[in-house]
């Protein structure tokens, strides 16, 4: 074999190593934040910090009536600016509940410098625990 493909081929299994997709950061939520609205309102869950995202890993919650709500992201300190949501709506009934399950990541978050709120459409009793990492 000549030199040339040797040299080559060092090229080649060196181009395929070093392009190697570098593994994620595995976040884990350690924290967490419950609120028991009873009015139909933006509720701050978790106050922005200037350079930090909110990664939620879960959230569990519990009905005593016919209620719709959803986690949003708000820009700035409170719930008050503008607002984005960011988790499916769930529409709940009479003792209906929802168990968190995972302390890992998965990618819901607020991205950088915003809040993290509850958004609730009704006067009902929901109370609601979000498990997230601020980092």
């Amino acid at each position: 074999m000549s030199p040339f493909r040797y040299i080559c081929a060092a090229i080649l299994a060196f181009a395929l190593f070093a392009s190697a997709p570098a593994q994620a950061q595995q976040i884990t939520c350690q924290q967490s934040v419950t609120v028991t609205p009873t009015t139909a309102t933006d509720t701050l869950l978790v106050a922005a910090v200037n350079g930090t995202n909110i990664y939620v890993c879960d959230y569990e919650f519990s009905s005593n009536g016919t209620n719709n709500f959803y986690l949003e992201k708000a820009v700035g300190a409170t719930c008050a600016g503008s607002k984005t949501q960011i988790s499916n709506t769930w529409y709940t009934i009479v003792n209906l509940a929802k168990i968190a399950a995972n302390a890992i990541y998965r990618g819901m978050n607020t991205g950088g410098g915003a809040s993290l709120c509850l958004n609730t459409s009704a006067s009902q009793t929901i109370s609601v625990t979000v498990y997230y990492s601020q980092q």
